[in-house]
Formats: structure tokens, sequence, C-alpha cells
């Protein structure tokens, strides 16, 4: 079956800064650099896969990433499946993020 999608937020630690992920119930992201906000996107889940589609912010990027993703209590953590924007894949995938 299928995980739980993600919600609430996560956190995690990446060159030097701290990324939030903050899910909302309407299928909108916001991804905090250090607080600040550096990305909205609007998502799509289907089975184990969630689709990214920016739509603002300092470090929107073009194109969707869709990635595998497993939900637990302590966190979640992403695998790229198709992703054009290297920058969005070298935050979202790598280490869990951590529940908070």
């Amino acid at each position: 079956s299928a995980p739980a999608p993600p919600t609430g937020s996560y956190v995690k630690e990446l060159n030097g800064s701290t990324w939030t992920l903050e899910f909302s119930p309407d299928n909108t992201v916001r991804l905090f650099r250090d607080k600040a906000v550096a990305v909205l996107s609007s998502v799509t889940i289907e089975g184990d896969k969630i689709t990214f589609q920016d739509t603002g912010g300092p470090l929107k990027t073009a194109g969707n990433g869709t990635y595998t993703f497993s939900t637990t209590a302590e966190g979640a953590t992403f695998v790229v499946v198709e992703e054009p924007s290297d920058g969005r894949e070298k935050i979202l995938s790598g280490d869990a993020w951590a529940k908070q």
C-alpha cells in the first residue's frame, strides 16, 4: 500500500542552512531557508509518487520534479524519479527530513 502523504513540517540541515518543508492540506508546499520563504510549490501525490511544481519564491525553478517518498513518525525521505532541476534535487533528496 502507498505510504501516508507528508503532512506538517519537516527540517533538514544542508550546506550550512536550515531548510524547512511545510506541507499544507490544500496540496501547497512552502520551502524555507533559514526561516525565509525560498520556494512555493503545488504538489500532486499519486501512490508513492509526489510531483512538485514551483509557483513562486526566489529559488523557484522551471519544470516539474517527481520523486518517490516514504514517511514515518520520525520523518520523510524523497528519492528522485525525474527532475530537471539540480538545485531542487539536492535539497529534497539525500538525507531524511526530520518531522517537526
